[in-house]
């Protein structure tokens, strides 16, 4: 289905795949590919592509906060094994209400929030997701209002 959007052209036998982009201007993101050469179930229903852009807006906010290197969180397991023996503890002492803390960092640190969300949405222009698109399915599954 998306193969003249994305991908790479064969090169020479045994070689693989080359790094040569597609030819076309959606690039190698096809989620962010809304002009009018979308086909199929997201070219038909626009609604449908917003609930995913949403679902994947979601998916990327869990992301960024599950690495961030703070006990209690797999960013911080990720980093653990290379920081002194001091800050290991620390970690372990902290770990079940650190993630309680950040929360309540975002409600009361504007600075915080602000950063959190630059991070999200630096992210989502990276992978051509278009917080527009995303925004939009948030309305869509708040059905009630």
């Amino acid at each position: 289905m998306y193969g003249e959007h994305v991908g790479a052209t064969p090169s020479a036998p045994g070689h693989g795949l080359s790094c040569r982009p597609a030819r076309n201007t959606c690039g190698p993101r096809p989620i962010a590919c809304h002009n009018s050469r979308r086909r199929g179930a997201l070219a038909a229903s626009p609604a449908l592509y917003a609930a995913l852009a949403f679902l994947a807006f979601l998916q990327l906010t869990a992301l960024v906060l599950t690495l961030l290197p703070i006990p209690g969180l797999d960013g911080w397991g990720i980093v653990e094994p290379c920081l002194p023996r001091a800050w290991r503890e620390f970690g372990t002492r902290v770990g079940g209400i650190a993630p309680a803390l950040l929360f309540l960092s975002f409600l009361l640190v504007p600075a915080m929030n602000q950063m959190f969300w630059r991070l999200v949405y630096n992210l989502c222009k990276m992978i051509g997701l278009g917080a527009d698109f995303a925004i939009k399915g948030l309305l869509l599954f708040q059905f009630w209002r």
